[in-house]
This record gives structure tokens, C-alpha cells and sequence, in this order.
């Protein structure tokens, strides 16, 4: 092809680079977020943190592919939340049970 290559004459163009698509947001990411903001489900806490801490990963290996670090994070945050508020229920519930048994 005349233009392209190490062979090109001088004063003529060199093709541009090829374009790369913009960086998107990590699929694991937005499951980590909204897995984190149901806190209803039991063991929701536990796969928002294994999602987020996936797509962190992802994110780092590929950062020209794949965004998303500050969603997969909140995830975590908010799964970690979710088991801390669990184990808390648990306690006080057994912490009033014998409390009351021991009244009797």
C-alpha cells in the first residue's frame, strides 16, 4: 500500500493510530454496588465484598479498559456494613435472650 509502512516516501501521510473505545465501567463494579444496597438478603454482604474486590482487580489489570474503582470500593464498604449490622443483630438478640432467661 503506498503511504503505509516503513517504506513510505518522505512527505507522505502515516495512517492514525487506531482509535481504542473509552474505558467503561466495570460489570462487577455496579453488581458490588447494588448487591451492597440490599441489605435485606442474607449473605448479600459477603458477595458484595467478593464483587467489589473482583472488579478492583479487573480495574487495576486493564485501567484503559475498565473504571468503576470508587463504585467496586463502595460495595465493599457497604458489604462489610452489612455483615458488621449482622453479627450486631446476632449478639443483641442472644445478649437479651439471656438476659431474659436469667431473670426468670
Amino acid at each position: 500500500m503506498p503511504g503505509y509502512g516503513p517504506s513510505a516516501p518522505f512527505g507522505q501521510p502515516w495512517p492514525a493510530p487506531p482509535m481504542m473505545a473509552p474505558p467503561v465501567t466495570h460489570p462487577l463494579a455496579i453488581v458490588a454496588l447494588v448487591i451492597g444496597c440490599i441489605q435485606c438478603i442474607p449473605g448479600s454482604g459477603i458477595a458484595a465484598i467478593a464483587c467489589g474486590f473482583i472488579a478492583r482487580s479487573g480495574i487495576r489489570r486493564e485501567p484503559y479498559r475498565y473504571t468503576g474503582d470508587t463504585l467496586a470500593l463502595v460495595g465493599i464498604v457497604l458489604g462489610a456494613l452489612h455483615i458488621a449490622l449482622g453479627l450486631f443483630y446476632v449478639i443483641g438478640v442472644l445478649a437479651l435472650g439471656l438476659i431474659g432467661a436469667a431473670a426468670h
